[in-house]
């Protein structure tokens, strides 16, 4: 049952911390952090590609194509970058957006949906570059989006999960809490903010929170199916699914193995020595970390 997590490889170029990373194909990753630097990586030799600099800090980047990646910075902007010209081609903004965008998810070759670091959740037309917000939701701080299928998605903030059909943009289900209603004995259940997102196999969903307890929540119903500390004095910043494994990437620098099924924690490790803002699946055996110590890192699990 022990699930071993060893360092692989090392990758070191950014001068400030990492805040997100993702695989651009099974040979190349994409990093962006608070150096204002785009990276690209050769994971075979963990040598450094092409770097493309930025005028702001980037906080998340996520895969269009093959050739193409959507970038978000530290003033509600986002980018359409091409990776064979190290470039920026295009950019997504409106006036009224100037907080960070935390979360962007591709929703189809030409629509994506971008989160930010105050009340807005957006979906944008690459085509047209418009972009139509859901009514009667305040997102106020985006932790995460998830794909549900037939046109869902869902939505967490610091304190409230969605359920929301994009293509109509509206809300279907909504689930707020506190520290009342989550009801966990905790000396800092003050701290009850939402951080993570994962979808089950089933469809059910998984919160991490700043406090250490996983939620799992039925995703039809929104009704609570399990909860569970995994560690009373870790925030649980972003998770990856294997099996019946969720692998937490914390606030401490630590990656911890969490059994669904069994409710039980497997395994903990210390990886960097900062917080982990972004752990991202490589393949089966295999994920990368991204960390405010300026560093990403390989592992196998």
């Amino acid at each position: 049952m022990d699930k071993q997590i060893e360092e692989v490889k090392s990758l070191s170029c950014h001068t400030s911390g990492v805040f997100s990373v993702v695989v651009i194909d099974d040979k190349t990753l994409a990093s962006v952090g608070l150096d204002k630097q785009l990276v690209t990586w050769d994971l075979a030799e963990g040598k450094v590609l092409t770097k493309c600099a930025f005028e702001q800090e980037l906080s998340c980047v996520e895969k269009l194509d093959e050739n193409r990646l959507l970038v978000g910075d530290n003033t509600g902007k986002t980018f359409l970058f091409d990776v064979k010209q190290n470039k920026v081609v295009d950019t997504f903004t409106e006036e009224e957006l100037a907080a960070r965008v935390n979360k962007i998810l591709k929703l189809s070759d030409t629509v994506f949906v971008a989160g930010y670091n105050e009340d807005n959740l957006r979906v944008w037309n690459i085509t047209d570059k418009t972009s139509k917000t859901f009514a009667d939701i305040s997102t106020n701080y985006t932790s995460g989006i998830a794909k549900l299928g037939q046109n869902k998605i869902a939505v967490t903030t610091n304190c409230s999960v969605f359920i929301l059909d994009w293509t109509t943009l509206t809300v279907d289900k909504t689930y707020g809490w506190d520290s009342e209603t989550l009801n966990v004995n905790l000396d800092n259940m003050d701290n009850n903010d939402c951080y993570s997102l994962q979808v089950l196999p089933d469809n059910n969903l998984v919160l991490g929170f700043d406090c250490g307890l996983v939620l799992g929540l039925n995703s039809t119903t929104l009704e609570v199916v399990f909860k569970q500390i995994i560690s009373a004095d870790q925030q649980l910043n972003d998770v990856v699914l294997d099996g019946d494994n969720l692998y937490y990437a914390t606030a401490k620098g630590d990656v911890i193995c969490f059994n669904y099924v069994l409710k039980q924690k497997i395994n903990e490790k210390k990886v960097h020595s900062e917080g982990i803002k972004r752990m991202i699946k490589l393949n089966d055996k295999q994920v990368v970390t991204a960390s405010l110590d300026s560093s990403l890192k390989v592992l196998n699990f």
